[in-house]
């Protein structure tokens, strides 16, 4: 009978052991890693999460800050491109918050506004600390890039609908979009609200021989009305022609235009783009085009003119 030797079989079972033993060693650190690497994961996910959420809460209250105070200011509410000196700058620097930068070309017309701004006003921007050294980031803070357009209505009109200058408007409609690119992020996250602002009384509102001209083109694009050195600019927002078969396109409505001297024109310049990816700070690009134009004699003094590519028309009976 051959029986096992009891030395060797307790040196076997301890190797067994110590091998068993480096398994699970590797095996468990390796559930660690995963762990460690998992919660990783997940805290940076939680940490997009709750930036994008403090962005969307400052978008909210920026946006109703910018609202509430364009009315007061009367921003937008600019007729008269021979007053309108110093509108943008002015609305511009109250809707942001805070002074603009030296370097930023003030003589913009007034109108639709397109700028950059920050939540909380004042704070140090990751992009700014990058660009200075010796600024600190502020935790939370964002950009944003704004664009305010409006658009001249009726009481109970159809704002789907293009407009006929041949009565004046009632109300201003106001419509904010915020644009932000959270870090990491490859699209933008847009946010928009519209108001409305009665049209105040006032002279250069109410008078009976001003007129009105709605400009025609491409939605998306700008059209600039200029009268000697002043300046208006409205964005063409989406509308729809009426009859047999209803052509989209964009409109912008300059009412209440005062009739120019004998020795000056409006110009019209159509054409310039909105240009949200710009370096440092939004701006409207070249209008492409540029048209001189005087209320046509066949057309009532209260009336108004539309302007398409296809030239000026007078407004009465359309």
């Amino acid at each position: 009978m051959i029986t096992a030797r009891p030395g060797l079989l307790g040196v076997s079972r301890r190797r067994r052991r110590a091998g068993i033993s480096v398994i699970e060693f590797v095996m468990a650190a390796a559930l660690i890693l995963g762990v460690l690497v998992a919660s990783g994961v997940t805290l940076a996910n939680v940490e997009r999460s709750l930036a994008v959420s403090r962005a969307r809460d400052g978008a909210t209250l920026l946006a109703s800050n910018i609202m509430t105070q364009a009315a007061q200011f009367k921003c937008q509410l600019e007729v008269d491109p021979q007053t309108a000196s110093g509108a943008w700058k002015r609305c511009v620097e109250a809707l942001r918050g805070e002074a603009l930068p030296t370097s930023v070309v003030t003589t913009n017309p007034a109108g639709d506004l397109f700028f950059a701004a920050k939540f909380p006003t004042g704070c140090v921007s990751a992009r700014e600390a990058t660009a200075n050294p010796s600024l600190v980031p502020t935790p939370g803070c964002t950009e944003y890039k704004v664009l305010l357009t409006s658009r001249w209505l009726r009481t109970a009109g159809d704002p789907a609908q293009c407009q006929n200058p041949l009565k004046q408007p009632t109300m201003l409609r106001r419509t904010l979009e915020l644009r932000w690119r959270p870090v990491g992020a490859v699209e933008d996250i847009v946010y928009k609200l519209t108001t409305l602002q009665a049209v105040p009384s006032s002279s250069a509102f109410d008078g009976a021989n001003r007129r009105g001209l709605v400009v025609r083109g491409t939605p998306g694009t700008v059209a600039t009305l200029g009268l000697g050195s002043g300046k208006v600019s409205r964005v063409l927002e989406p509308c729809t022609t009426t009859g047999v078969s209803p052509t989209a396109t964009g409109e912008a409505w300059f009412p209440f235009l005062p009739a120019p001297a004998s020795s000056t024109e409006y110009s019209l310049s159509i054409g310039a783009s909105i240009d949200w990816n710009a370096a440092n700070f939004p701006s409207f690009g070249a209008g492409s085009n540029v048209t001189n134009f005087r209320n046509p004699a066949e057309c009532p003094s209260a009336a108004g003119e539309i302007w398409t590519s296809a030239g000026m028309s007078c407004a009465v009976g359309q």
